[in-house]
């Protein structure tokens, strides 16, 4: 019997290799789904961070610009604070973005202008009621003016001054008050009869920063040799000149004409330098500070004095120092002139008038303070006179102007470090000046912005800055009656309007109201006198940035 076959079909050879093709591919694709997710989910997490980092470093380049344009209004914002202090904190009133900004300001290098360019620093050191850190006094109607930046240390009535007597305008300058946070709650100091110009952008603005931060004790001299020095009326007919060194009494001024060789100066006595019925210049200007003389015919019979080989050889550079330790004072009395032109110390600073601070290194320390007396006492009068182109400082002690009428010169244009600073009298003499330095002074900031979000991430922008404070033009016209200045050298631009001009033929606190030309303006008043080829200092803040990166 044949045997039948059986009919079950062979399974396909390639069965098992799809599925398991099928499961590779399943799994792959997960991988790459996977993968993808991932990536996705990097990829939006990087693009909020960048999206993040982006708007913190738009905020904080707002902030940076808002420093900027601070520091060419405020020109003592932040390039007052020396390398030893460290950086300077600057308020930003805005949080762009959200984010809050903060920012700070570093000296680099460059010529700091610490305390001759601000008008007056009031330390309060020993005020009360009684001596307050500013006070004005005479006729209601008789305003007095301060130019350039205040600092008032402390905003307390009782210390301060709570009214004036009379009024006073800060011209060019703001009214800055010391509070060691500057909240937001921190009131700014009324004082009733103190006017701000212009207003706006001239304000009252809080600063963290103490007085001594921003006004660094000027380096001393080596204590002045030879001891008592003799003065000398026999090399030039009709003047006494008197040479650097350290005095145990007061010089010996004479009636008439009296010269002070340039060169540091140390009084140490119990006693009173009395400027009276003398003329007194001390030094001689330098040439490329832009001081000018003030006083004219001051000293006449000494006018000639560096031809005399004696007088020439024992110059010391230019201007001179005076520095008062121990009781020592100085005062200007009836018929008393003196003209004192700024001599720069160690550091930068032009110092025509310094009180010791600390004994040592041959110095003793002044003890005149706010309690017993004026330190520089211009008296009532209208026969004298006094104009320090350079600093006075006098941390501890007050200063006073006496009766300042049309006649007198009364100029501080040097800047004042003082504890009270009195104007008593008529300050209505075209010859008042109570501010800040008229030489031109440029240094090198680094302005660091921080904007720092809610979770607290933060991006920082910082800028390398040059700023120049003023600058001369040595070439200036004027005609006698008129607005108009012409000088080729200037370069005005429009950042110049509202801009101080000074120049010995120019009214006090005359300002650029037009610019017509890059080297002819209009002026606030006409010129009192015709000339060519005078210098004249302009007080236009001036930003350069010299490199913006993010750090």
């Amino acid at each position: 019997m044949a045997r039948r076959r059986s009919r079950i079909p062979q399974q396909p050879p390639d069965r098992g290799a799809v599925l398991a093709m099928a499961l590779i591919l399943v799994l792959v694709f997960g991988v790459v789904a996977a993968a993808m997710a991932t990536y996705g989910e990097v990829s939006f997490r990087h693009h909020l961070v960048v999206r993040l980092q982006t708007a913190l470093r738009s905020s904080a380049e707002a902030g940076l610009r808002v420093g900027l344009d601070k520091l060419r209004l405020h020109s003592t914002l932040c390039a007052d604070a020396p390398a030893s202090v460290g950086p300077q904190t600057v308020s930003v009133p805005i949080t762009p973005n959200g984010a809050s900004i903060t920012l700070t300001c570093s000296y680099v290098s460059g010529n700091l202008p610490q305390a001759n360019e601000w008008g007056a620093v009031l330390t309060g050191i020993g005020t009360s009621a009684s001596v307050p850190e500013l006070s004005a006094e005479g006729a209601n109607s008789t305003a007095k003016s301060i130019d350039g930046p205040v600092y008032l240390a402390s905003t307390s009535p009782s210390a301060s001054v709570a009214s004036l007597a009379a009024p006073v305008t800060i011209n060019d300058g703001d009214l800055w008050y010391f509070d060691p946070t500057c909240a937001p709650t921190t009131n700014a100091p009324t004082i009733s009869g103190l006017t701000l110009l212009p207003s706006p952008p001239r304000s009252r603005l809080c600063t963290t920063q103490t007085w001594s931060a921003i006004a660094p004790q000027p380096v001393l001299p080596p204590k002045p040799l030879p001891i008592d020095p003799p003065a000398r009326d026999d090399l030039v007919p009709g003047c006494r000149i008197f040479f650097p060194g350290s005095y145990s009494a007061p010089p010996a001024l004479q009636k008439g004409d009296n010269y002070f060789v340039s060169g540091d100066y140390y009084f140490d006595f119990d006693g009173t330098l009395d400027i009276k019925s003398a003329d007194v210049q001390a030094g001689q200007p330098d040439p490329y500070s832009g001081d000018v003389a003030q006083l004219s015919g001051l000293t006449s019979q000494c006018a000639h004095v560096l031809d005399n080989d004696t007088v020439k050889a024992a110059e010391i550079g230019y201007g001179a120092t005076f520095v008062l330790g121990g009781a020592s004072t100085i005062a200007i009395d009836t018929h008393g002139r003196l003209e004192m032109f700024s001599r720069e110390q160690l550091g930068g600073q032009n110092v025509s008038i310094q009180a010791v601070e600390t004994t040592g290194a041959g110095y003793d320390a002044s003890t005149i303070t706010t309690a017993n007396g004026p330190i520089v006492w211009m008296k009532p009068g209208n026969t004298n006179a006094m104009v320090l182109h350079g600093l006075l400082r006098a941390p501890k002690a007050q200063v006073a102007f006496g009766n300042v009428t049309n006649t007198v010169s009364a100029q501080a244009a040097g800047g004042l470090v003082v504890a009270s600073l009195d104007l008593q009298g008529s300050a209505s003499a075209s010859g008042w000046l109570i501010g800040r330095a008229n030489r031109p002074t440029a240094t090198k900031v680094v302005m660091t912005a921080t904007a720092t979000d809610v979770s607290g991430i933060s991006v920082s922008v910082q800028a390398v800055v040059d700023y120049r404070f003023a600058r001369l033009a040595t070439d200036a016209a004027t005609y006698a009656g008129s607005n108009v200045l012409a000088a080729n050298t200037a370069s005005f631009t429009s950042h110049d309007v509202g801009s101080v001009v000074v120049g010995t033929m120019l009214p006090p606190q005359t300002h650029i109201t037009s610019v017509l030309t890059p080297s002819i303006v209009l002026l606030s008043a006409n010129a009192t006198a015709t000339t060519t080829a005078q210098t004249v200092t302009i007080r236009t803040a001036e930003v350069a940035i010299n490199s913006w990166r993010r750090i």
